[in-house]
């Protein structure tokens, strides 16, 4: 009885062995026994760095993401500057956000027309710091022009003596020459106005030469004695 439970105590450390190999990987474990002594011997494995192993991207990626620092983003808008009739006089681009635009050009003109003159007074919409793609368009004041009329001076006959502009209002004023109209077998001639009132001018109009008619004397005869 004795012998056999010898055995059995004997046999205790190889199975423990089996056991420990099975669930430690890394380890194994020898244990030896005599007939005079038991002894445990053990060994270890160190698990060493293989450096030819790669790091999963992954790794990288959060490593750059953490040690990389974000800049902020920059945005620029494109401003139009256009006159009144829709013609484009400049185009700035890369107008950085918040930046209040400023037109570099020469101020924007607007001709006359025939009742108004035009003076540049700014844009619309009013100008503000940039948020957007945006165009401004140039505005103008307007004045009533001085209105001129026409008048023309005729002689009898209707030719053209003289023609002039006359500012509204004002008194037409002849520069020509005189009048005149021949005589003939009647009466002789002398200027004496015109047949329309030419001042406070306030209309284009047309006036005639009036002429004075002076009778001849018919002297009959000439009896010589």
């Amino acid at each position: 009885m004795k012998r056999i439970l010898k055995v059995i105590l004997s046999s205790f450390p190889i199975i423990a062995l089996l056991a420990c190999e099975n669930s430690k990987p890394s380890s194994t474990s020898v244990l030896a026994s005599s007939s005079n002594e038991e002894s445990i011997i053990t060994e270890s494995k160190s698990s060493e760095f293989d450096s030819s192993e790669e790091i999963p991207s992954s790794s990288i990626e959060v490593i750059v993401s953490s040690t990389s620092s974000s800049e902020p983003i920059v945005k620029t808008f494109t401003v139009t500057w256009t006159n009144y009739d829709g013609t484009v006089l400049k185009t700035d681009t890369d107008v950085l956000e918040g930046s209040t635009p400023v037109f570099t050009g020469e101020d924007p003109t607007r001709e006359n027309d025939d009742t108004y003159s035009y003076t540049f007074t700014g844009w619309t919409p009013n100008i503000e710091p940039v948020s957007k793609d945006i165009t401004y368009t140039a505005t103008y004041s307007s004045s009533e022009l001085p209105h001129y009329y026409e008048v023309r001076f005729l002689n009898y006959d209707y030719s053209v003596l003289y023609e002039t502009y006359v500012l509204e209002g004002e008194d037409a004023v002849y520069s020509g020459e005189t009048p005149t109209r021949e005589e003939d077998d009647e009466f002789s001639y002398e200027f004496d106005g015109w047949d329309e009132d030419i001042s406070n001018v306030t209309h284009d109009m047309t006036t005639m030469a009036v002429f004075k008619e002076i009778a001849k004397i018919n002297w009959g005869p000439i009896i010589w004695s």
